[in-house]
């Protein structure tokens, strides 16, 4: 769920007690400055694990959560970047990486797995040892300033195993998160504060608008927001409608054809439209997004005549107090190029909607 994930930070040690690191775990707000910044590609996770391990059914866990394609994209494009690295090749340069996955098993006598259990104290290896249904914590800051770590830890590489294959979207989803967050602060550095201004004053929800984009159509319930480069463009549109019964969340797809036909007309060539692409299926998760029940759906689109097309991310949620059906989109068109990180700038722009309802709210604290 949105909200749980963007919490999730707030509390990131978790089971702190754990973990022996004296390098940042609990570093104050004035330590951190002293920090180095963390370094990293978006999505890049260093694995700090020993390689017989790596090798084997621990490792091949470990693949099968981090090492997976994006869904929904045209081409295969993998979630993360997963690097492997020998604990006794730790040096200072990988250790400041923004992601970093130490992997910790009690049983292994081998010198990469004496350093990895050199990040616990005695009392901890030893609740390792005896409460197998622990298995993660997560700290931030620990080597780099702006750095998650996460501990992965069991008896034994078969437990550790387990745990991992049984919480495999739970762990993606933490990583989505923490990319999610820092790709909302890297954006929203320099906003379009006069578009933001418009949006609130004509329709009475909010978004923020990174630098850059313009508005290209801005009707009673519809705006379409978007941002062009020579070699690729990105988009989001909001359209709402009264709400009046529950059958109207039944047919996502069906929503989506009605708006994009209706409000995404090619202006020289009125036949020409956005639908949707039917060779990849809609992809439809149940989530909450801002504490309300919603419909989050990944998918293809295209122009109507096949010239273009590319992947789609949205949201649909009502806003009871106003009676209102919400449907927010982003999708990008960037032939030739990698567009997982272009859907992430995207859906970190769509998870900043506020409904009329929810700034009401919050105006009144």
């Amino acid at each position: 769920m949105i909200n749980t994930l963007r919490n999730l930070l707030s509390a990131l040690t978790l089971g702190a007690l754990l973990v022996a690191c004296s390098s940042g775990s609990k570093n104050s707000n004035s330590e951190n400055l002293l920090l180095p910044p963390a370094n990293g590609e978006v999505g890049e996770l260093i694995l700090a694990i020993d390689s017989s391990q790596f090798a084997g059914p621990l490792g091949k866990a470990l693949r099968k959560t981090f090492n997976v394609p994006m869904e929904a994209l045209p081409q295969d494009e993998m979630r993360f970047k997963l690097l492997d690295v020998s604990p006794l090749k730790l040096n200072n340069t990988l250790k400041r990486t923004k992601n970093l996955i130490y992997v910790t098993t009690l049983e292994d006598k081998s010198d990469e797995s004496k350093v990895m259990r050199q990040l616990y104290t005695n009392e901890s290896l030893q609740k390792i040892n005896q409460d197998q249904s622990k298995y993660i914590t997560l700290s931030k800051d620990v080597h780099a300033r702006g750095q998650v770590v996460m501990y992965l830890y069991s008896k034994n590489g078969e437990i550790l195993a387990d745990h991992i294959n049984k919480n495999q979207d739970y762990l993606r989803d933490i990583f989505e998160s923490v990319e999610r967050d820092r790709i909302k602060k890297k954006i929203f550095g320099s906003r379009e504060k006069e578009i933001e201004k418009t949006i609130r004053g004509d329709h009475g929800y909010s978004m923020k608008v990174p630098f850059g984009y313009e508005i290209a159509k801005n009707l009673p319930n519809f705006t379409w927001v978007r941002f062009i480069e020579n070699d690729y463009d990105m988009n989001f549109f909001v359209y709402y409608e009264d709400f009046t019964d529950q059958d109207q969340l039944k047919d996502m797809l069906g929503l989506r054809e009605r708006i994009t036909s209706s409000y995404l007309r090619d202006s020289e060539k009125e036949q020409l439209h956005i639908t949707t692409q039917p060779i990849l299926p809609m992809l439809t998760d149940t989530i909450t997004f801002k504490n309300k029940f919603a419909l989050k759906n990944k998918g293809l689109w295209k122009i109507s005549d096949g010239s273009a097309g590319g992947p789609y991310v949205s949201y649909s949620f009502v806003d009871e107090k106003n009676s209102k059906l919400y449907y927010i989109e982003g999708y990008v068109f960037a032939p030739g190029r990698d567009k997982k990180n272009f859907v992430r700038e995207l859906d970190a722009i769509l998870s900043t909607f506020d409904t009329p309802s929810e700034l009401a709210q919050a105006s009144q604290k």
